[in-house]
């Protein structure tokens, strides 16, 4: 590991991405600890986990006594616990603070915006004074999309986008992500990280592209079927929050154009090439049958 001041880290959540920072962490020789709910088996053998109270901000503090940095990869309900976890992290002298805002991340929306509450969050890190640096990857790469058959249905070998599907996406895998973050946190002065915003791309396709590569990998045609972005948009409004509305709005705004990373931070790391979309589905995706 290089000079840099950081040397202990917290990772909040310990999902395939939280696992894989603190990998990658590990392997770079600093000090990483889990922090979790509790009933977590996912964290890798060699890293050590806490359980904590995320509704105590006295206790998280008192847990986050002697931590460099805090990087948070909760996702779905847990994105309610960030304030708290981010007021813990300033009463307790954390250095850097790394918001989960991996994927899509919106921007300028409104408060009252289904994804309002990420612009909201950012916010809260600023008038904290808590300095913080941002990653932001587009889509993952290895989550086969197929998990969502009504997105893409590999059985019956059909996809369904919004609009035309014809703008590019930035994407990334997981894997590669961590080891972009733990490169950087543990290589990069505070003063390239502090107010840092940082891209990680592995490709970028249209989803036409995305389309092609899964026809190659399972054999094509695809059916392909279109929804009306606006209509969809209309949908999402009138139906408020929820996993699948969130899912749908990210989808618009990937169409509007929102999930083109313009530039690419990869070259940060001498030598280092990021697995492309097509290596990633050969990875990840499950078997062609």
């Amino acid at each position: 590991m290089s000079s840099s001041s950081y040397k202990l880290f917290v990772v909040a959540g310990t999902g395939p991405l939280g696992s894989a920072i603190a990998t990658e962490l590990h392997k770079l020789g600093a000090t990483v600890v889990f922090f979790t709910r509790g009933g977590s088996s996912n964290t890798p053998e060699g890293i050590p986990s806490k359980v904590v109270d995320y509704s105590n901000v006295d206790a998280l503090a008192e847990a986050l006594k002697g931590v460099h940095v805090v990087v948070s990869t909760v996702s779905g309900g847990g994105f309610k616990t960030q304030p708290i976890l981010a007021d813990a992290a300033k009463k307790a002298g954390v250095k850097l603070f790394v918001p989960s805002e991996f994927g899509a991340r919106p921007r300028n929306v409104p408060d009252d915006n289904i994804l309002g509450y990420k612009e909201t969050f950012l916010r809260h890190l600023k008038s904290l004074g808590l300095p913080y640096t941002i990653y932001d990857t587009g889509l993952f790469a290895d989550i086969p999309l197929s998990v969502i058959p009504s997105i893409l249905d590999l059985t019956k070998k059909k996809f369904t986008i919004v609009g035309k599907g014809e703008t590019k996406i930035s994407l990334a895998s997981r894997p590669d992500i961590g080891h972009f973050v733990a490169y950087s946190l543990t290589h990069l002065p505070p003063s390239q990280l502090e107010g840092a915003h940082y891209n990680i791309v592995g490709s970028r396709l249209t989803f036409r592209e995305m389309l092609a590569v899964w026809e190659k990998k399972y054999g094509g045609p695809f059916e392909v079927v279109s929804r009306d972005r606006d209509a969809v948009l209309k949908a999402v409004e009138a139906s408020g929050q929820g996993e699948a509305a969130e899912l749908d709005y990210v989808l618009c705004l990937f169409e509007r154009g929102q999930g083109n990373l313009e530039d690419n931070s990869s070259s940060l790391i001498p030598g280092w090439k990021p697995e492309t979309y097509e290596e990633a589905v050969d990875k990840y995706y499950p078997a062609a049958a």
